[in-house]
């Protein structure tokens, strides 16, 4: 026979803020709403979404000049399942530090450069693809081609802009 066993891991107590996956190193000037998400993790890095007791998480602008949350140089927020996400604008050009801290001397807070500079490239990607259109009674095969634009740094790395049009 065969025998299964479910097992439930649960993660451990929180002990550090740390920025999520979508925190861009570099996003262009007069980019709005760029998404910064802070997440609460054990001492394994795992997310814990045990959060709702926790007070809520500030990101702080050092210069307001260079980024600020909706004309604020901070912002608060609750944690909601181990996570919560700032929109970040973009005003000036230079290198700002986030800081995401919360006011329990038991989890360590956290801190992000985030350079704001105009794009130094343009990676233009096509993809092609066979697709298959079945919206009449006769089906038919179409070529399709998606053409993805991502603007890049100075360093060739992908630069944060939020609903931004390329002109």
């Amino acid at each position: 026979g065969t025998a299964q066993v479910n097992v439930t891991t649960k993660a451990a107590d929180i002990s550090a803020l740390q920025f999520g996956s979508d925190a861009s190193a570099s996003i262009a000037p007069n980019s709005q709403d760029n998404s910064y998400t802070v997440e609460a993790i054990d001492q394994y890095s795992n997310v814990n979404t045990s959060t709702g007791s926790l007070s809520d998480v500030t990101l702080t602008s050092s210069d307001a000049g260079v980024v600020d949350f909706d004309g604020s140089s901070s912002t608060s927020q609750a944690l909601s399942s181990g996570s919560t996400t700032f929109n970040v604008d973009a005003n000036g050009t230079g290198t700002e530090t986030l800081d995401a801290t919360i006011p329990d001397s038991s989890i360590s807070n956290t801190s992000q450069q985030v350079a704001v500079a105009n794009p130094g490239g343009l990676d233009l990607t096509v993809d092609h693809n066979l697709v298959t259109d079945s919206s009449s009674a006769s089906s038919f095969s179409k070529k399709k081609a998606t053409l993805t634009a991502q603007f890049t740094d100075s360093n060739g790395d992908a630069l944060g802009i939020n609903s931004e049009n390329i002109t």
